[in-house]
Parts: structure tokens; C-alpha cells; sequence
């Protein structure tokens, strides 16, 4: 194997792709059988196996997505056929950062809160204008409804 590439993407909840060209260079046709392994600093390893039949002398690129759900500092290995496969240092031992979709539903939230207050603020400057207009002996409804009437006729 060679040319092995992990994806720039290092964030929780994200894709990650391990890619590397395989090639069989032997005399007959021949299965590789290719092991993915991510081990976090602390738990479980995460492994993926995959075979890829390659005709002589074929090259095929072998692509392997996985997500890791927890930031934290993780170690990727191969072997193809039992044996290790060289990955450079810098992909070797990854850092993967908190996601971002936390983040996102956290401004949602925010905005629908806000949009709701705005609404609230503007149906009590409404109602206070109201009341505000309202005769000693109309009802607060009747003031309401007056109020309405003369926003329709403007």
C-alpha cells in the first residue's frame, strides 16, 4: 500500500477517510484484505476490514470513512494482509477537535428565544397603547379592538 492520505477533517461527529493505493504485484490474482484500526487514548479500538481483489500488476485505491464521536487524541493503523502498513507520523496520531453541530442548534435556540421576545415586546407595547387610549368605562377588550380598527383604517 501506498500513498496512504487521512482527511484534513478532524472534528467530532465528522467524516474521516483513510485512502491509499493498493497494488498487487504479484503473479495471479489476489484478494487483499486491508484492517483499519483507530484507538482512542482511552477505550475501545474501533476496527473496519475490507477485501479488494485485484488482477496482476492492478492498482485500486482503497477508501474508508469513519466517525469518531468524542474529541480527543487517537492512533490509525493498517495492515493489509496481516501486514503493518506505513502511515505517515502526521496521520499516524490524530487530534480530533469538538464538532461543531453544538454549536449551531445552540443558535437556533437563541434565535427562536429572541424572535419570541421581540413578539412579546411588541404585543405589550400594542396592549399598553391600548389601555393607554382606553376610555374610563370601555372595556380593555373594546380598547384592543379599537386599537385594531385604527391601524386597518391608516
Amino acid at each position: 500500500m501506498t500513498n496512504v492520505t487521512v482527511s484534513d477533517e478532524r472534528k467530532a461527529g465528522k467524516n474521516i477517510e483513510v485512502s491509499a493505493d493498493v497494488t498487487n504485484a504479484g503473479i495471479a490474482e489476489g484478494e487483499a484484505e486491508i484492517t483499519l484500526t483507530v484507538t482512542p487514548a482511552e477505550g475501545e479500538p474501533i476496527v473496519e476490514t475490507n477485501t479488494i481483489t485485484l488482477g496482476v500488476n492492478e492498482t485500486a485505491v482503497y477508501k474508508q470513512s469513519f466517525k469518531l464521536k468524542e474529541a480527543g487524541d487517537y492512533t490509525i493503523a493498517l495492515t493489509c494482509n496481516g501486514a503493518k502498513v506505513n502511515i505517515p507520523s502526521d496521520s499516524s496520531k490524530i487530534t480530533i477537535e469538538e464538532g461543531s453541530s453544538g454549536n449551531i442548534l445552540k443558535y437556533i435556540l437563541i434565535f427562536i428565544v429572541v424572535v419570541i421576545l421581540v413578539v412579546i415586546l411588541v404585543a405589550g407595547a400594542f396592549f399598553a397603547f391600548a389601555i393607554g387610549k382606553k376610555r374610563p368605562n370601555q372595556s380593555v377588550g373594546d380598547a384592543v379592538r379599537e386599537a385594531v380598527n385604527g391601524l386597518k383604517r391608516r
